[in-house]
């Protein structure tokens, strides 16, 4: 089963990207125990490192819901990474041109029914 979102991603005003980022998008449970999800670059393969300035890119996709998960409320914790090397490096969240403590977005609550 999927759950379909779509998110507006917007590239800085003043230069692209300057890497290929990835983006993780994790389904929740009220626990925080992840019940879906799964790693992928915007529009399944829009790198960012070929993203215009200000370009706004909207990005439709389903996000796998785990088989065992019950029907309910769940959350969709939604960031990007970097890979270096063997590693996933999470970028922090900007805020008013600064770098915040925070690397990923939680959205919702978005309803998970029996199918």
């Amino acid at each position: 089963v999927y759950k379909r979102q779509t998110l507006y991603w917007q590239a800085p005003a003043d230069k692209p990207p300057q890497a290929n980022f990835i983006q993780f998008n994790n389904l929740l449970d009220s626990s925080g125990q992840q019940r879906g999800g799964y790693d992928r670059r915007p529009l399944e393969n829009y790198s960012t490192l070929f993203w215009a300035p200000g370009e706004v890119v909207v990005d439709g996709y389903a996000v796998p819901v785990d088989a065992d998960a019950p029907p309910g409320e769940y959350y969709l914790d939604v960031g990007f990474y970097l890979t270096v090397g063997e590693s996933a490096v999470n970028l922090p969240l900007v805020e008013d041109g600064e770098m915040t403590d925070v690397n990923s977005v939680t959205l919702g609550p978005v309803r998970v029914v029996e199918q």
